[in-house]
């Protein structure tokens, strides 16, 4: 293209030189002519003579630059098809063509399937970038009170937000659950496309996000020498370097958000049709020379042309199906539920539910065997012993057959021994001795008699529950219970501290001096008030206790 400018220039410049010796011929042949009209004709020969001196010099200024290779301005992008491709996209291509590749190569080489659709999902998001920026390089800003509107167009006829979402469907392979969350974070950076202001800083915040799961993988596979050791590594630098060099690029071509050109402002109706062109636009091998602030003139090579947004959403979505439907996922063999069988709708009725088809009913009866099965599956055997590693006496599963409660009875004999009673119905456990504690879990209607207990006596998930204290227990703890009963001896009365938590129908009894039985109960509810001045609240026992305690 440039020798063509050179000959063009080359053939101006000879025809110019002959009109220019024609009017000299022209001057000297009117020399002798002693006239008023011969004079003025001398004088207007004269001043085009000088005129076509100046084209001479200018046009000989041009053909210098010409065959220097400055060319003018500071791009001269010029295709092997002759059409011009603006410089952001060129430096865009660049950025693309030195960055990917490698980090594609490197997950490659990881052999994950699931990591492979995330990195075609990574790609696509690139060529959805490239897109934007081809369309606002070759269009004007659109007006501040209808920007965002054609922006957000934009966006969504380039499909960067779909097949950015893509991600959300992945992570159920678990040893590349930190790839694929590395690169998630990666792709916050594409956000800069919506900023008004600089968006080299905010792409680099994008750095540190990625860098937290992947310092996780280096972790891993830094002291293995293999090749697919060394492919992890490699991914976690290539990710890096793709969202670093991707803030470099919008420093110098995108320093105060995203750069438009100088032609008509973009229209909300125009920006599909703008994506449409770009994405149909044919760039084989695509060359031009591009002159970057503050540095030389060098050659890029474009890269090839992207996919059409809709292509390329297609062609994502597509992976990401068989990623659900195939392999080994959580998500294999599930069927897609009609909507008048989707019971969280409004509009669902249990008694208009479509019948099930004839070619499950086997599955169906299987899976009502397997249910009946789980259900008649005997209960653990009960248990009563001494675990010598925790030094504690298990009760475990003790049902009584009749309505009447069974006897059981446990003879401690060291104080460093514990008792733990789990899951027991309609039974009464009398403990002897001293020990450490004592603790009731998952009980019903059951009822437990000790002597002394050195730390704590502990009721969890219980319903009915009595227990008996002979000797003394320093601390009474009822937690998730609905119904207990506590009996207290005369050595006790004035030790034991209660705690309770979400706890209902407890009581408290002892015996007085004159032998009759006392009852008060354990407050469930309180009067609760903020003190604005202390910023503290203060509680008090509700009104209905009062009497009681």
């Amino acid at each position: 293209t440039k020798s063509r400018f050179v000959s063009l220039f080359s053939i101006i410049k000879t025809v110019l030189l002959s009109i220019v010796l024609v009017v000299c011929q022209l001057q000297l042949n009117g020399t002798g002519v002693c006239s008023t009209n011969a004079m003025s004709s001398s004088a207007s020969l004269q001043s085009i003579e000088q005129t076509l001196a100046e084209v001479l010099s200018r046009l000989g200024s041009i053909e210098n630059k010409l065959e220097s290779g400055q060319g003018s301005g500071d791009v001269s992008a010029s295709c092997s098809s002759g059409s011009e491709v603006p410089p952001a996209v060129i430096a865009f291509d660049a950025h693309v063509s030195s960055s990917l590749p490698p980090l594609l190569a490197a997950i490659d080489t990881i052999g994950s399937d699931e990591l492979a659709t995330a990195g075609k999902c990574l790609a696509s998001c690139w060529d959805a970038m490239r897109t934007i920026v081809a369309v606002s390089s070759s269009h004007g800003r659109p007006s501040g009170s209808e920007y965002l509107e054609v922006l957000g167009e934009l966006m969504k006829s380039s499909g960067l937000m779909e097949r950015f979402s893509g991600l959300s469907k992945l992570g159920k392979d678990r040893d590349v659950t930190n790839h694929v969350k590395a690169i998630t974070e990666a792709l916050q950076c594409l956000s800069w496309v919506s900023m008004n202001g600089k968006p080299e800083a905010f792409v680099m915040d994008a750095v540190g996000s990625a860098e937290f799961w992947s310092n996780r993988i280096r972790k891993e596979y830094r002291n293995k020498d293999d090749e697919v050791s060394k492919a992890q590594i490699t991914f976690c630098v290539k990710l890096s370097s793709l969202v670093k060099e991707l803030s470099a690029y919008t420093k110098e071509w995108h320093t105060t958000g995203l750069a438009w050109g100088k032609g008509a402002a973009l229209t909300k109706s125009a920006a599909q049709a703008g994506v449409d062109t770009v994405s149909a636009a044919t760039t084989p091998t695509a060359t031009a020379t591009v002159k970057t602030k503050g540095a030389e003139s060098k050659t890029v090579k474009a890269a090839p042309p992207v996919k059409s947004a809709a292509d390329a959403s297609e062609e994502l979505k597509a992976a990401l199906l068989a990623k659900t439907t195939g392999g080994n996922s959580a998500a294999t063999g599930l069927k897609k539920v009609p909507r008048d069988q989707q019971t969280w709708r409004k509009e669902y009725k249990k008694d208009s539910a479509t019948p099930a088809p004839a070619s499950s009913a086997p599955s169906k009866a299987v899976t009502s065997v397997k249910a009946k099965s789980s259900s008649n599956k005997p209960p653990p055997p009960p248990k009563i012993e001494f675990h010598a590693p925790t030094n504690k006496w298990l009760v475990e599963h003790q049902v009584s057959p009749t309505q009447t409660p069974i006897v059981l009875t446990v003879d401690v004999t060291d104080l460093k021994h514990q008792v733990y009673i789990y899951k027991c119905t309609n039974v009464t456990v009398v403990v002897k001795g001293r020990f450490k504690n004592i603790i009731v879990d998952s009980c019903v209607r059951c009822n437990v008699i000790f002597d002394t207990v050195l730390i704590s006596t502990e009721v969890f998930n219980g319903k009915s529950c009595k227990v008996q204290i002979n000797g003394t227990c320093p601390s009474f703890v009822i937690d998730k219970t609905d119904g207990c009963q506590v009996y207290l001896s005369k050595e006790t009365m004035a030790v034991t501290k209660f705690v309770t938590s979400k706890s209902s129908e407890m009581n408290v009894c002892w015996q007085d001096p004159s032998g009759d039985m006392k009852e008060v109960p354990i407050p469930e509810q309180f009067h609760h008030q903020l003190n604005p001045e202390t910023g503290k609240i203060s509680s008090e026992v509700s009104d209905l206790y009062t009497s009681n305690c």
